[in-house]
């Protein structure tokens, strides 16, 4: 049997597809210039806070009979406009391409209704059924106040219960109350349940109980993951990851993006690091038995065959005969792995369906015990045909980002808030910073001359020295984000040594070409990627730089425990030092940073040439047989394409203000530890 088992990918539920009935009716906040014709930005309709409570409201109550809704959501232009089915029928049947979706309520399939629902449709005095956890109670002469919590949002009900019938409960108690919905007179919460029943499911020994009504530290609720959930930290960064992946969706829909499930055993590796999970099936005695005996019968039938005849005489130690089952080592045939990326996966669908994406988890053996590394994360992963140019794959990663975080400050802003009180103050501030501002682009060459003119201005002092040739280390990459650009920088064009097989390598320099026994520090204005439409990069605030970007979420330092996504860098060199004389040769691609973390994104245009890729195969000393599957897609009916991964843990830790990416992740898998 083996381990490894696909989560499925968490929806909103219910009460989400009801809460989609609010519409904007705004224009898209991305300018379609800003992107090529067959990637126009229509954003889907997006949940205004100032609508919820009017629109969960009327959706429950009406869930019956609220069918007709209708989204009309013309792609070409990027108009988004909500209409009754009577006034949409016309509208879908113009002349205008148009691509319309049925909103309609799905009605409540369970018999009770969560906490925030019950809030958000309160009427005074109602009666209502409520279950949870008792997150906090306090206990007075004659009456108990009971906080209870079911995790459907931040703030769960305050239950008054009277006549001495809350006596004994404590944290950490699942209840049934029933009662009355009246005013409350205090400021934390809108309503009081007066309870008029009370049933115990489920006793807890208070004593024992590890989370009390206090703030515990995020190392002892390490120590405790089985609980933390019931946390409101724990809770809150839940549902924003839960909301995360519904963010995504919504945007790669108004793209008309097909999701792939790309498998979790693979026969290769993506990234080329090595660093991967070899699968060997744990063989039972009793199957080791029967395949020993097995083999022991052929052996004993190949002899009765040699008796036989006389004139072949046959050695039992050294005979070898086929076997029907595979040896237990290699129960495929062959080696298999846990995934590390699914972008080889994607390349093969996008070749048919031309947009394509994938989320699910990928495996990476690296000994690293840094808090941003996991040894089993998830990933983001897009694909797209007919994509020519690296900076049309950096305006839709850029949109892409902004999109789904803009959808987090509307729809989940009672949890932001809390993380911006709790964990981080300049959370909220640097979120808005990322959806309202331009992201700063500037290709690697550019990176390395501003890191350097640093180190020799005494603005900084680094571990490890910022060289060309050598990949960006954490330290640089969080500098480079938050101190050099105070906010996400796209940095481009790469070193072809430090990238992967599959990234389509830039034209060389101007400066290289024409003088190739020059120094190095000559060629800072090298020539644009040949598969980017700028030729200068310069203005990190505004330029379009060419690049790719790899496939990887991790970071793309050279140390040991690297996780590159290879970016790469534009060739050229810088004027900051002497430096020896070295194939400048770069390929198209990008790595994404962001401030207190580095890396979160990385991605490249792939290499489509077929003569090309068969010598990048070579060079790499790949095997060309196993990879003919991946020449073919060159061979017949190539197009050029690019693509990006996202390691969705890093953004998480982006938009909690959270340190350590075990703490975003419910069941976290990393060097020496996998609990569960």
């Amino acid at each position: 049997m083996y381990s490894v088992i696909r989560p499925a990918i968490q929806t909103r539920g219910t009460l989400s597809h009801s809460l989609s009935l609010s519409l904007s009716k705004q224009p898209p906040r991305v300018s379609p210039s800003s992107f090529p014709s067959t990637l126009r930005f229509s954003s889907i309709a997006t949940l205004k806070k100032k609508n919820f409570d009017a629109t969960l409201a009327n959706s429950v109550r009406n869930s019956s009979n609220s069918g007709n809704s209708r989204a009309i959501r013309n792609i070409s232009t990027g108009n988004s406009t909500a209409t009754a089915s009577s006034s949409s029928s016309s509208s879908s049947s113009s002349s205008t391409p148009t691509l319309a979706t049925n909103l309609r309520s799905i009605p409540p399939a369970l018999p009770n209704k969560t906490i925030r629902s019950i809030l958000a449709t309160a009427v005074p005095d109602s009666t209502v059924k409520v279950q949870g956890w008792v997150r906090s109670a306090r206990h007075q002469k004659n009456i108990t106040f009971v906080e209870l919590n079911d995790g459907s949002s931040l703030k769960g009900v305050q239950a008054i219960l009277s006549g001495g019938e809350g006596k004994g409960l404590v944290t950490g108690t699942s209840l049934e109350l029933e009662g009355k919905l009246v005013k409350s007179e205090g400021k934390e919460q809108a309503y009081d349940l007066q309870v008029t029943s009370l049933k115990v499911i489920g006793s807890c020994d208070g004593e024992t109980y590890p989370l009390q009504k206090k703030r515990h530290s995020f190392e002892f609720l390490r120590e405790i993951s089985h609980l933390r959930s019931r946390a409101k930290t724990a809770s809150a960064i839940l549902r924003l990851r839960s909301a995360s992946v519904w963010g995504f969706q919504k945007f790669f829909e108004s793209q008309e993006f097909t999701q792939v499930h790309t498998p979790l055993l693979t026969t290769h590796d993506c990234e080329g690091g090595g660093e991967v999970f070899k699968i060997a099936p744990r063989i039972s005695a009793r199957a080791q038995q029967q395949y020993e005996e097995q083999q022991q019968r052929q052996k004993q039938g190949a002899l009765q065959k040699s008796d036989a005849n006389t004139d072949t005489q046959l050695n039992p130690s050294t005979m070898t005969t086929s076997v029907s089952a595979p040896a237990p080592s290699e129960f495929f045939g062959s080696p298999v792995y846990l995934t590390v990326s699914g972008q080889l996966h994607l390349e093969i669908i996008a070749s048919a369906l031309s947009r394509v994406f994938t989320m699910g988890p990928v495996f990476r053996a690296e000994p690293s015990m840094t808090p941003r590394h996991l040894s089993e994360f998830w990933m983001l992963e897009a694909e797209i045909a007919f994509l020519n140019k690296l900076d049309h794959l950096l305006d839709f990663s850029e949109a892409c980002l902004k999109e789904t975080t803009r959808f987090l400050l509307e729809s989940c802003a009672e949890d932001i808030e809390f993380l911006n009180t709790w964990v981080d103050k300049s959370l909220k501030g640097r979120l808005h910073h990322l959806v309202n501002e331009p992201f700063k682009r500037m290709t690697y060459t550019e990176a390395i001359r501003i890191l350097q003119e640093a180190v020799i201005a005494g603005d900084v002092k680094f571990e490890f020295e910022p060289k060309w040739g050598q990949g960006l280390q954490s330290e640089h990459e969080k500098w480079l984000a938050g101190t050099y650009c105070q906010g996400p920088v796209f940095v481009t064009d790469y070193p072809a040594g430090l990238k992967p097989f599959y990234m389509r390598k830039n034209d060389p320099p101007l400066s290289y070409l024409s003088s190739p026994s020059s120094s190095s520090s000559s060629s800072s204005s090298s020539s644009s990627s040949s598969s980017s439409s700028s030729s200068s990069s310069s203005s990190i605030s505004s330029s379009n730089s060419s690049s790719s970007s790899s496939s990887s979420s991790s970071s793309s330092s050279s140390s040991t425990n690297s996780n590159s996504n290879n970016g790469s860098s534009s060739g050229g060199s810088t004027k900051v030092g002497k430096q020896e004389e070295e194939d400048r040769t770069t390929v198209g691609c990008v790595d994404l940073l962001v401030p207190g973390i580095g890396e979160l994104m990385g991605g490249s245009l792939r290499e489509e040439r077929h003569e090309v890729l068969k010598k990048q195969l070579w060079e790499f000393g790949l095997d060309q047989e196993e990879y003919q599957w991946y020449l073919d897609l060159r061979k017949y009916g190539t197009t050029p394409h690019g693509g990006w991964g996202i390691g969705f843990e890093r953004y998480m830790l982006m938009v909690t203000g959270m340190d350590n990416v075990r703490d975003i992740i419910p069941f976290p898998r990393y060097n020496h530890y996998c609990k569960f």
